[in-house]
């Protein structure tokens, strides 16, 4: 793919996005919510809080409206411009006392709704005043006062309920930016501080940390951030981290240009392309990435902007209007200075990480140790999807329970000796050996009538006391939700053996105790067990015609153990 190409799929994107944006925005000046990007909150009255996340938007609306390109009626239309300024008052309108939003409920006083809204909203800001866009009447002065009123927020809390990097990466930008228009010293150092935060805990394989492991889908989140961070700063450090990061990344975008999934920590699909694009003159694996994943933009083989709700549209068309405009002065390029590695055999593992590929005679083969060994295979040649094994789904007696649960129990190490952290040939035939417990899923993460009572009764009495609010969000929201493992009594005992054509495996579950009774048992091609709402979106591969997921293997039962065997070839997944 030229580059010029690649800039006109980003290009087809954004005006296929504008519309969209634009529709969720209520343009109506007479509107007491004029300015809001929450469609649900002031058209359909479903909501009692506009989510403050969406005023992001005001970026790239921003972008088109200050650079003209094929295709690009809004730019310099007066209407536009004064949409964009209400929707920085309304922001302004929305912020608290203390400098902090609401992002997903009332009384929040969200850290990464202040983060990622000053970031893009200041970059908005600097982008006005580099051309000399002339503010009306006292919004100049009311737009800096309430980016420092949240820098200042930023600068006096931090998140605590987990480890999240993409977070904390957002609010380094917006820090910077904050140093750049007011040149306070203050936010420049803190910026550093937290960069330098996510640098102790990024791995030595590479990977940014998100929760409790690697997941390549938000690690390209990562690069948009720390892209953006080295963008701004121009920091060495920050470019060698990158770098590192990469190196393992690479290895996750597909055949088909897709990236992540099922094996990652948070099962995240997304594709951000623009930290690529920006980094690609540095960074000869960014430059592969940025043409691998805009092929995936072209086949839908990654979620687009047509394919995603609103909540991941709007940070997606900030990367596709970013990624545009960097494509666009990136030259006519035929394609990336350097191979992917489907395009070559070798077989690799990364031990923090649990991750295991192997290319080799026409299969480009990712396993996932540390989510119960989860098995993708691709087809290099044709570029698709031809087997997916994401783990054993279970009901018994009402509760459901899986094994694809993010877990780093032993593993046989010992059988990637000669692969460890480095390529090697791949070998004609390997065996791996690995385990995973099954937990407990719930099925009933939704808000009922009762909890959503409960829960506003919470927002709007003592969940307005910061300390309550912080131990609700990250012992019950998260704690609950996203970190909670109650064992069910069941263990499964994999061996996989790999060959040229394909791999055989053996399951073997069982109890260490009586065998629970289990009605239901399914092997399963995709799916996922983890809150996230950035996971499930739809790509083609799930259309791979699999006819696993469609028997109860409880008929394979034999005393105190299920036995499952089945094969991996050209044409897919075949139970024995």
């Amino acid at each position: 793919m030229e580059s010029n190409l690649k800039a006109e799929t980003y290009r087809e994107q954004i005006l296929r996005g504008i519309p969209r944006i634009l529709a969720a925005l209520d343009r109506d000046a007479m509107s007491y919510t004029f300015g809001s990007f929450d469609r649900e909150y002031w058209s359909w009255a479903t909501k009692d809080f506009s989510n403050i996340d969406l005023q992001r938007a005001i970026y790239p609306l921003t972008l088109i409206y200050l650079n003209d390109f094929e295709g690009n009626q809004y730019h310099g239309r007066q209407k536009l411009l004064k949409w964009i300024l209400g929707a920085v008052k309304f922001w302004i309108q929305q912020q608290k006392t203390d400098g902090s939003f609401d992002h997903h409920y009332p009384n929040e006083y969200s850290y990464v709704g202040v983060a990622f809204t000053l970031y893009e909203i200041s970059e908005a800001y600097r982008a006005f005043m580099e051309v000399g866009t002339e503010l009306p009447g006292t919004l100049h002065e009311a737009w800096l006062n309430a980016m420092k009123h949240a820098a200042s927020f930023i600068m006096r809390h931090d998140e605590s309920h987990a480890f999240i990097s993409n977070h904390r990466a957002g609010a380094a930008c917006a820090l910077y930016c904050m140093f750049l228009i007011t040149g306070e010293n203050q936010f420049q150092t803190r910026a550093f501080e937290l960069m330098k935060m996510i640098w102790d805990n990024q791995s030595s394989e590479g990977w940014y940390l998100e929760y409790s492991g690697a997941d390549p889908g938000y690690q390209t989140l990562d690069t948009y951030y720390q892209a953006n961070f080295y963008r701004l700063t121009g920091d060495s450090e920050t470019l060698e981290r990158l770098r590192s990061s990469l190196k393992f990344l690479i290895y996750f975008f597909h055949p088909d240009g897709s990236v992540g999934g099922e094996y990652g920590s948070r099962n995240c699909p997304l594709y951000y392309p623009s930290g690529f694009e920006l980094v690609m003159d540095e960074i000869p694996e960014a430059s592969a990435i940025a043409f691998i994943g805009a092929e995936g933009i072209q086949s839908d083989a990654n979620p687009t902007l047509t394919g995603m709700d609103i909540r991941n549209f709007v940070p997606m068309l900030s990367s596709y209007v970013q990624a545009f405009f960097s494509a666009r002065g990136n030259g006519n390029r035929e394609g990336g200075v350097m191979d992917l590695p489907f395009q070559r055999e070798f077989e690799i593992y990364w031990p923090k990480a649990q991750l295991y590929v192997r290319s080799k005679s026409g299969f480009y083969t990712i396993v996932g140790l540390s989510k119960g060994g989860v098995i993708k295979v691709f087809d290099i040649p044709n570029k698709k999807l031809i087997a997916s094994v994401s783990g054993y789904f279970g009901r018994a007696n009402g509760s459901y329970f899986s094994n694809q649960m993010l877990d780093f129990m032993n593993r046989d190490e010992a059988a990637f000796a000669s692969c460890n952290g480095n390529e090697s040939a791949p070998r004609e035939v390997l065996t791996i050996d690995c385990s995973s417990m099954f937990y407990e899923v719930s099925h009933k993460r939704i808000m009922t009538p009762f909890r959503f009572l409960l829960f506003r009764i919470f927002n709007f009495t003592i969940g307005q006391i910061r300390f309550l609010n912080h131990f609700i969000r990250k012992h019950i929201i998260v704690g609950f939700f996203i970190y909670r493992r109650k064992r069910f009594p069941l263990e499964l005992k994999r061996h996989i053996a790999v060959h040229s054509d394909g791999m055989a495996v053996k399951d073997r579950i069982s109890s260490k105790g009586t065998f629970p009774n289990v009605n239901e048992l399914f092997l399963v091609d995709i799916f996922t067990t983890v809150y996230m709402g950035s996971s499930k979106y739809f790509r083609y591969q799930e259309l791979i015609p699999e006819k696993i997921g469609e028997d109860n293997l409880m008929a394979k039962k034999s005393g105190q153990t299920v036995e499952v065997d089945f094969k991996i070839d050209g044409s897919g997944v075949h139970l024995g």
